[in-house]
This record gives C-alpha cells, structure tokens and sequence, in this order.
C-alpha cells in the first residue's frame, strides 16, 4: 500500500506538532513498473473492488509479483504513543 508518505511519522506530527509537517510526503515511483524492470510482474490496484481479482492473478503467476495498492494520505492511523522528549 501507497501513500506517499512516511504514515507513522506524519502521523505523529499531525497529532503532537499541530500538522506542522518536516519531511514526512515523498514521491515514490510506481512501484509496479519498478518491479517489471527486474523481471517480476507489477500490478496495479485502480479501485478496491480489483483487490480480489489482482491478488488471484499474482497468486496464479510463475513469477514474484508486486502489488501496489495506492491510499489516500490522510488516512493516517493515531500514533500508539506519545513522543519522548528529551532535555
């Protein structure tokens, strides 16, 4: 799953820094394609109903598949603790 960014860390940021975020949204490449330039299968999820359908057809292959899954970034979970501060 893709979300271009650092989840936790944005998340952390959002919660305890009021959404004063540092280095935490990347761009990253379409890692199904990446995954085809070394000779494994990429795919691609669209819409959640293709999840099923993609998970099958990697599963049938003869070859190690990458399933890239994008999600929206501000779906971000709450952090499991409070950051420790030192000094």
């Amino acid at each position: 799953m893709n979300n271009n960014c650092w989840g936790m860390e944005k998340a952390y940021q959002r919660r305890f820094y009021r959404e004063r975020y540092i280095g935490a949204d990347l761009g990253n490449p379409r890692y199904d394609r990446y995954a085809e330039l070394f000779g494994a299968r990429g795919y691609y999820v669209e819409h959640p109903d293709q999840i099923g359908d993609v998970v099958r057809a990697a599963l049938r292959g003869a070859t190690p598949a990458v399933i890239e899954i994008p999600v929206d970034p501000d779906e971000l979970g709450e952090p499991p603790t409070q950051p420790r501060r030192e000094g």
